[in-house]
């Protein structure tokens, strides 16, 4: 903006309408939300302008920078507003007078008193003293609103008097003050004291900007101001010398409006933030910190929650009194209130990443769902191939929903129309669970293929490869052997879950690792610690944007991936070879097709892993080959009921950063001869403690708990309590998984339970729901489909 005026008061108003009417982009920021200030308390009828450019209420201004750069809060927005011309309207603000007892709850300044009426209809008290500036409009106007709102004014001081003590009843409230003057004193009871006397202008974030102030005599003087910066209406207070039109005079501001005042007395504050008597200042400097700077840091005198605005003239009129000498006060730093992370992070910025087959997922109808930085099919709502009506009966796959229209393939023309590109986004509200559970059987029944290109990627070669890995990862890979894979868990250093995958060897000294898809980053980074640490003679490159993957899961996997290597020219030779050993990896036209033999899904699993540049033409003949099989792509909510069944974890759901490994009985993953690795000293010591939980299954029986899962009270954040304590009082464990399972027909679910329970028994405990309903679960083993994993065996996929 060319001008930006700090203050919607009527003096901000004014300047803000000058300079819009002379054609200025004018920014007018208010921290109330409201504009007049003390207008508004004075005479409510006030109305401001029309033309006073563009305006931000409920906006507070946190910080001035010296590039003419200012930042602003609301509510909901962090403002960072550039400026040829800032202008600070900003008032001034009430000091507490030094007087016994000045603490007390029912003082308070006479704008505040004005500000409870006005804006939120409180009266400040029955029986009001003011203590209040004859010369200004706001003790006469509380004076009249006290009255006409059922309250009395009990007493007035006059120019002559003051203050000396205030008096408390037996709640600690106050109930009486006394008045001095020369002549004589008196106690008037009262339960509200209004004060309007020690001002000081509103100039911290003036002093951000580059004004510099001094404080001597009673005056708060304005030494120089940068020539981008003016000061106008009350801030400036009592010029002894005219503004200039640019701001560059000084001016003095009469601070102290009270007669003499006694600092002596126990309970005379100087900051009520900090509960800091004079006696305390005085102490401060009879121990020699005698700046404002030191005394601030000895006494704590101004680093309470207002940080000196309520006390600053205090400390300045007292150590001015002491050394006669102007004091500058306290140094101002933004921000000058906080500022919450959420609106420092602004507009939230999410970004995407989506792969190779985005384009394909879009035109065959996937809802797209937000996994980290991905885009991955959640489902895919209108189906390219459909399955048998024998398989699913609860199916109707030619029905239109019209609340998920198709988004159509990103037209060429219009290259940066982002929005059809990305697809529909998110879940609906009203997820299409008959697909899902198609989706699901497809696998269990037939064959699926997933895109499983957000899966992390990491290459590693050297000679110490094998051995570096070895160090990293709980098992042996030193001793792989070429053209084998296996499981592969990372530990954190206190010895719980990072990370799992699975870790290929292509060659002596070259090694594939795969990582969960949020954590591909972070295990590269580890990796590079850890070999720069160790001085490892290892390369490692990271490969999770270079390729593509592919999963093809279902009993027809082994036929589905023989036709595709079929139309992608794979001899016969070696299609057999690669659909028969645990990994392979073969150079087809000059690229390298990757093929791990998994099992997430608890079905014969292929990961077809192939350059991200050649990967769209294998998964559209994956496609082109699945209605043979009675197939269908599938997204990963189905992956998600898949790995469920078969009791398979997700690490970060059924895990927590306290989860040991015997609790989810894998100690299998730690060799017995394995004296080394990441997290083996944590997991040695976590081993040596008494299990207190243990991941187990989960089924429902009973309606009421079927019938709260269906309607979303049973989900995966429900606490378990003891059948005895229904009081709800006895939490022993909580669900971390909880889906329907198609191919069971019933609800299933993981959960941490006590250790004692035997899954085996068919013993219940109570589920606690969010709306207070305890329902029977029962426990059971926690592998529900195919527990001896024969549907993955050779002998199964030698039938």
């Amino acid at each position: 903006a060319e001008v930006v005026i700090v203050g919607g008061g009527k003096a901000g108003i004014t300047q803000a309408e000058k300079h819009a009417r002379a054609g200025k982009q004018v920014i007018l920021i208010e921290r109330e939300h409201f504009l007049g200030g003390t207008e508004k308390y004075t005479h409510v009828a006030y109305e401001p302008p029309q033309h006073l450019g563009q305006v931000l209420l409920g906006t507070t201004v946190t910080g001035v920078f010296p590039t003419r750069t200012i930042t602003a809060i609301s509510d909901e927005a962090f403002y960072t507003v550039s400026a040829d011309l800032i202008i600070f309207a900003t008032g001034t603000s009430a000091q507490l007078p030094p007087f016994e007892n000045n603490d007390l709850p029912g003082i308070i300044a006479v704008e505040a008193a004005l500000k409870l009426l006005h804006v939120y209809g409180v009266r400040p008290g029955q029986d009001v003293v003011i203590w209040g500036n004859h010369d200004r409009g706001h003790a006469r106007a509380l004076e009249y609103n006290v009255r006409h709102g059922g309250g009395k004014i009990v007493a007035w001081l006059e120019k002559s008097e003051s203050i000396v003590a205030a008096h408390a009843d037996k709640n600690g409230m106050l109930k009486s003050v006394t008045i001095g003057s020369e002549t004589e004193t008196r106690t008037v009871a009262c339960d509200t004291l209004c004060v309007d006397r020690d001002l000081i202008p509103n100039l911290w974030l003036a002093r951000q900007a580059g004004v510099q102030t001094t404080y001597a005599n009673g005056e708060v003087m304005v030494t120089s101001l940068p020539e981008h910066v003016a000061i106008v209406g009350a801030a400036r207070g009592e010029s002894s010398s005219p503004l200039e039109e640019d701001g560059h005079a000084g001016f003095a501001f009469r601070a102290v409006q009270t007669t003499k005042a006694s600092t002596s007395g126990k309970w005379v504050m100087a900051d009520t933030d900090e509960d800091l008597t004079y006696d305390n200042l005085n102490e401060s400097y009879a121990d020699g910190f005698q700046s404002i700077e030191l005394m601030k840091r000895y006494s704590t005198f101004g680093m309470g929650p207002s940080q000196g605005k309520m006390s600053v003239l205090a400390g300045l009129r007292w150590l001015f009194d002491k050394t006669k000498t102007p004091a500058d006060p306290f140094t101002t730093r933004p921000p000058l209130i906080h500022e919450s992370f959420r609106l420092l992070a602004g507009s939230r910025f999410h970004p995407v990443r989506t792969s190779a087959f985005h384009a394909w997922h879009v035109k065959h109808g996937a809802v797209m769902l937000d996994a980290g930085q991905w885009l991955r099919p959640a489902f895919y709502q209108h189906a390219a191939v459909a399955i048998k009506s024998s398989d699913v009966t609860r199916v109707s796959h030619d029905r239109q929903d019209t609340s998920l229209p198709l988004t159509p393939a990103p037209a060429e023309e219009n290259p940066r129309d982002h929005t059809a590109w990305l697809g529909v986004r998110g879940l609906p509200s009203n997820l299409d669970l008959p697909t899902v559970h198609a989706e699901v059987l497809s696998i269990r029944r037939h064959v699926g293929i997933i895109d499983v290109s957000t899966l992390g990627g990491i290459d590693i070669y050297g000679a110490e490869a094998g051995a570096f890995l070895d160090r990293i990862y709980t098992g042996y890979f030193s001793t792989l052997a070429v053209g084998k894979a296996k499981y592969a868990l990372l530990l954190t250093p206190s010895g719980s879950l990072a990370d799992d995958g699975m870790i290929a060897r292509i060659a002596n000294d070259h090694f594939y690792v795969t990582t969960t898809s949020g954590m591909a980053g972070n295990v590269y980074r580890e990796l590079q610690f850890f070999s720069q640490r160790w001085k490892s003679a290892v390369d490692i490159i990271p490969m999770t944007s270079v390729l593509a993957g592919i999963s093809i899961a279902g009993p027809k996997a082994p036929a589905v991936l023989s036709d595709i290597l079929t139309k992608h020219a794979v001899p016969p030779a070696q299609r057999e070879h690669l659909v028969g050993t645990p990994m392979s990896n073969i150079r087809v036209g000059g690229d390298d097709l990757r093929v791990l033999r998994t099992g997430f899904t608890g079905e014969i699993t292929y990961e077809v892993h192939v350059p991200r540049g050649q990967a769209i033409s294998l998964w559209e003949k994956s496609a082109d080959v699945l209605p043979a099989y009675n197939g269908r792509p599938v997204g990963i909510e189905a992956q998600r009921i898949l790995r469920l069944e078969k009791g398979h974890i997700i690490i970060g759901q059924d895990s927590d950063g306290l989860t040991s490994l015997d609790e989810l009985d894998m100690a299998w993953a730690i060799p017995k001869s394995k004296k080394a690795f990441l997290g083996f000293a944590a997991t040695k010591t976590i081993r040596q403690r008494p299990l207190t939980r243990k991941l187990q299954g989960i089924t429902l029986s009973d309606p009421a708990a079927v019938r709260a899962a269906e309607e979303k009270n049973l989900t995966d954040n429900c606490l378990f309590v003891a059948s005895e304590h229904r009081s709800g009082d006895n939490i022993v464990g909580r669900i971390t998984s909880l889906m329907y399972s198609p191919t069971l027909g019933k609800w299933i679910g993981l959960a941490f339970v006590p250790p004692t329970i035997d899954p085996t028994a068919k013993q219940t405990l109570l589920a606690q729901t969010i709306n207070g309903l305890q329902l029977p679960v029962e426990i059971t083993p926690r592998v529900f489909y195919d527990p001896s994993g024969y549907r993955q065996t050779d002998n199964f996929l030698n039938e």
